[in-house]
């Protein structure tokens, strides 16, 4: 089977995140003897450093076709006219070396519709059919944009299937499009995530770990005055990774609440950076207001951490009482209780069946084997 993988961007050693979940799959799909092809389209800004025009590469086995453009934030028409572009070039490309592959999986990770639009015209020239994993947490809110609705109700229409990433993100998809799409989440990698005893150090220090960029939507905000709140001794801290806009707001906020010292923004991080920060944690805490799905959560599970999380949609799916709890989102009162509840009752849970439980619903041998099967389905079809 050749599958033709179309994506936002292709992580780097420099934006180790860009394209992070779909690149995930595509090798857990091409571990399982599939032929892959993974196509990256990244117009962001010029501000974002990278190689532009067309490469093409193999990482491992994995063969990569990328073409890089800086349009940034440019009217949405020229976005579409260079991404198609840039997409019809590859693939022409891509039918000479293999022909016409077998099936076409598109990821939304953001507001452009450019992917599906093109794709939608080989499956009307070529008979290639084509799914649809969406990713984008604003679709599990009660009220959408209309302009997000007239996007979604466009892009849907003529997918063989829609896969969302969480149950949450499902029911959202249901309420707004009425789609009744498939749910498959996400990939937790285990050579980066595993179980390892703590250090010896271990008890000296509780600490609380957050991961994410550092955006209004993850609510770092709120985590931070809800730490306040709480009202910690000095031994219990909190770090924070990631890098974005909010990083200055949010250091100014950690310094008015007297927490310099507790609290500490740790800035962007590689995947083997964080899972070590992981192994010296206590507590992951996701304190999103609103999440697709939220991968560094069972990244946090498959390396032993039970996680508080905010009733934010797609924690529901992996967070249960012997792994972690949840509380009431935007409500930094019901974050702090949670803090301290979890901290009095850490002992309460077991890291190492987090883990392996974590492992046996969201390694990549298992989604893509779940993956495959659609495929499968819908080519039969």
């Amino acid at each position: 089977m050749t599958i033709l993988i179309i994506a936002r961007g292709y992580p780097t050693q420099q934006y180790p995140m860009n394209g992070i979940f779909e690149y995930d799959q595509a090798k857990a799909l091409q571990s399982q003897g599939c032929k892959v092809v993974y196509v990256s389209i990244d117009l962001r800004s010029f501000r974002r450093i990278r190689k532009w025009g067309f490469s093409h590469f193999y990482d491992g086995s994995l063969e990569v076709f990328n073409f890089s453009f800086p349009i940034g934030r440019n009217p949405r028409f020229i976005r579409l006219i260079c991404g198609k572009i840039g997409l019809s070039i590859i693939y022409n490309k891509l039918k000479q070396k293999y022909g016409c592959p077998d099936i076409i999986h598109v990821h939304c990770t953001s507001d452009e519709t450019l992917h599906v639009d093109f794709v939608d015209s080989l499956k009307k020239k070529y008979g290639i059919p084509f799914v649809i994993t969406e990713h984008r947490g604003r679709l599990t809110q009660e009220i959408i944009q209309p302009k997000l609705y007239n996007q979604v109700q466009k892009i849907y229409q003529n997918a063989n299937v829609v896969i969302a990433v969480s149950s949450s993100l499902a029911a959202g998809l249901k309420k707004h499009t009425a789609i009744n799409a498939l749910v498959i989440p996400n990939i937790v990698q285990v050579k980066n995530f595993t179980y390892k005893t703590p250090p010896k150090q271990f008890s000296d220090i509780f600490r609380f770990v957050a991961v994410g960029s550092l955006e209004q939507v993850k609510g770092f905000d709120l985590l931070i005055q809800a730490f306040a709140e709480a009202h910690f001794e000095s031994s219990v801290q909190l770090n924070i990774i990631g890098e974005g806009s909010q990083q200055i707001f949010l250091q100014n906020l950690i310094d008015k609440s007297n927490l310099r010292y507790q609290v500490k923004l740790l800035g962007l991080k590689t995947r083997d950076e964080i899972a070590a920060e992981f192994h010296r944690s206590n507590v992951m805490v996701v304190s999103s207001r609103f999440e697709s799905f939220g991968v560094v959560g069972i990244e946090a599970l498959a390396s032993g951490l039970p996680i508080i999380a905010t009733d934010c949609g797609g924690p529901r799916d992996f967070i249960n009482a012997d792994n972690g709890l949840i509380v009431a989102k935007n409500n930094i009162s019901a974050l702090a209780n949670g803090l301290i509840n979890i901290h009095k009752n850490i002992l309460n849970y077991n890291r190492e069946a987090i883990a392996k439980n974590c492992i046996k619903l969201f390694s990549p041998e298992i989604i893509a084997t779940k993956l495959l099967s659609i495929y499968k389905s819908v080519i039969n079809e």
